[in-house]
């Protein structure tokens, strides 16, 4: 003899009022703070009914489960506890409870650099398309790629901080210059990008001998882009962008040092 399952309690706020979704039942019930029949009452006054001390002796048909029993049943849900997973999109309270939390840790929120993850050609191509959105100053742009080669580009700079007197000067100086009113700079990638760092370099126009962290050759100078095994040397985390904004305010530091060789 087959077993028979007995029937399946209904919701008794949506069996008592017709209409009514199971989800605005929830609801009320959670504006009821889970007394059930309080969210009889917030029902029947959001629908233009009489509210009444009578109301509270609404009697229940046989088939519905026990106003104690349900009201902790439809509170687990609320908790989420016993949720049953929802067959179609996202339950509606779920997704506003989690969609503005700030509890979320920044980390999470906040999008991954396009290069991260990346190596060789295709960590510098993501690179170079960063670096082409680049905003602020000073201004970076004519970037592209040496003879078509994806390891070697060149880019011009110009427009430093007007606020402080050293980028003043320094614009100062590069409108003075001859055919050409910027800092003309070249990266060089190693085949094995990012294990190891860019060579970067002023091309033109020259720099005084060790000022900026300049040498008389125009290679760029800083802890950041040595192999030393430091706590500022060179890391495959650390990119182009972050590498050249620390050039630049060292552009704006320009102490002149005597280097005395043997």
């Amino acid at each position: 003899m087959a077993e028979v399952k007995p029937p399946r309690p209904r919701n008794v706020l949506v069996a008592e009022f017709p209409g009514l979704s199971k989800d605005d039942a929830s609801q009320a019930l959670r504006d009821a703070g889970g007394d059930l029949n309080k969210a009889r009452k917030l029902i029947k006054k959001r629908r233009g009914g009489d509210v009444s001390d009578s109301d509270d002796d609404v009697v229940i048909g046989d088939t519905i489960a026990s106003d104690a029993a349900l009201a902790r049943q439809l509170q687990a849900e609320l908790n989420g506890e016993g949720r049953p997973a929802p067959k179609r999109g996202r339950d509606p309270f779920a997704q506003d409870l989690t969609a503005d939390s700030d509890d979320e840790p920044a980390a999470k929120k906040a999008k991954a650099p396009p290069w991260q993850g990346k190596r060789g050609t295709a960590r510098m191509f993501a690179e170079m398309s960063a670096l082409r959105k680049w905003k602020g100053s000073p201004r970076v742009f004519d970037i592209e790629m040496v003879q078509d080669r994806a390891d070697k580009w060149r880019f011009s700079v110009n427009g430093f901080d007007n606020d402080c007197s050293a980028g003043r000067n320094l614009n100062s100086d590069l409108r003075k210059l001859r055919g050409q009113s910027c800092i003309k700079m070249e990266i060089t990638f190693p085949s094995d990008y990012p294990t190891r760092p860019f060579f970067l370099r002023c091309v033109s126009p020259r720099f005084c001998w060790y000022t900026g962290h300049v040498t008389a050759g125009g290679a760029i100078c800083i802890e950041a882009l040595t192999t030393e095994g430091t706590p500022g040397s060179w890391q495959p985390d650390i990119c182009v962008e972050s590498v050249l904004n620390t050039v630049f305010m060292n552009f704006l530091d320009t102490t002149s040092e005597i280097i005395r060789t043997a």
